[in-house]
């Protein structure tokens, strides 16, 4: 599991899971939420859910109106069929519950905005990318 809590004001936070992989990113404030076993979702929930409790008290936030992301985004078919960048109906059940001053509205509309912005960075990654692939996509159509 990992949360990103951005307020209004102020640096972001980032909450992630003792078993997943390294997180690469620019924020700073890098918060591990530590479970003893992977194979209890559960528990990573809610002990991620008690360090974003943290983080919105350390910040001021622990009454602050939160935006989650409530879309449902499929990938894959069949087995291999798995949900992203959503908030499942039981999980949001479950943060009213562990967060009970936090009033939670669905954000999803602002965060596909946010997504859809491109920094200098990520158009220089990809014009590098298109640079990589173009002799690839020649050769192929010859």
């Amino acid at each position: 599991m990992t949360f990103v809590v951005f307020p209004v004001d102020g640096e972001p936070a980032l909450v992630h899971s003792n078993f997943e992989t390294e997180a690469k990113t620019w924020i700073k404030d890098v918060r591990m939420a530590v479970s003893q076993s992977v194979i209890e979702v559960a528990d990573a929930f809610a002990n991620g859910l008690e360090v974003v409790r943290q983080v919105l008290e350390d910040r001021g936030l622990a009454r602050a109106k939160v935006g989650y992301e409530g879309s449902f985004s499929s990938v894959g078919t069949g087995f291999l069929k798995y949900r992203t960048n959503s908030v499942a109906p039981s999980s949001l059940e479950t943060m009213k519950r562990k967060l009970p001053g936090v009033s939670w509205e669905d954000a999803t509309d602002l965060l596909y905005e946010a997504r859809s912005i491109e920094t200098m960075d990520e158009a220089a990654a990809a014009d590098r990318k298109t640079f990589k692939t173009k002799p690839t996509v020649a050769q192929a159509s010859l």
